[in-house]
C-alpha cells in the first residue's frame, strides 16, 4: 500500500475521532440538544406563521367570492394590483422577524445567564 493512503487514512482517521470527541463534548454540554430544539423551534414557528398567512388568505378568498356581484367590481381593482404570491412574501417577512426577535431574545438570555454565571463565581474567590 502506497504511503499517500496511509497517511490519508490516518488523517481521516484523526478526523473521524476529533469530530466524535466534539460532538460527545457538545452533547454531554448540553450544546447538541441547545441546537436541536432551535433548529426545532425555528421550523416550527416557521410553519405556524406560513400556517397562519395562508389561512388568513384562504379565508380573504372565501370572503371575496361570497360577495355579491357590485361589491365584487369594486374590490377587483384593488387586488388586480396586488402580486399572486403576495401570501409567501407575508410569510417570508413574517417569518424573519419573528427568528430575528427570537434571535436577539436568545442572544440577551445568554448574556443574562454569563453575568449571573460570573456573579455566582465571583462569590465563590472573595477570601
Amino acid at each position: 500500500m502506497p504511503v499517500v493512503f496511509a497517511s490519508l487514512f490516518a488523517f481521516l482517521g484523526a478526523l473521524c475521532t476529533r469530530l466524535l470527541q466534539w460532538f460527545l463534548a457538545n452533547y454531554l454540554l448540553g450544546t447538541v440538544k441547545s441546537i436541536t430544539i432551535y433548529v426545532t423551534l425555528i421550523a416550527v414557528v416557521s410553519l405556524i406563521v406560513y400556517n397562519l398567512v395562508m389561512w388568513v388568505n384562504d379565508t380573504i378568498l372565501e370572503i371575496i367570492n361570497g360577495l355579491p356581484p357590485i361589491a365584487y367590481a369594486n374590490i377587483m381593482g384593488v387586488l388586480a394590483m396586488m402580486p399572486k404570491n403576495l401570501p409567501y412574501l407575508a410569510t417570508t417577512i413574517i417569518t424573519y422577524y419573528i427568528l430575528s426577535i427570537g434571535a436577539h431574545i436568545t442572544v440577551e438570555v445568554a448574556k443574562f445567564k454569563a453575568r449571573w454565571a460570573e456573579n455566582s463565581m465571583s462569590s465563590f474567590t472573595k477570601k
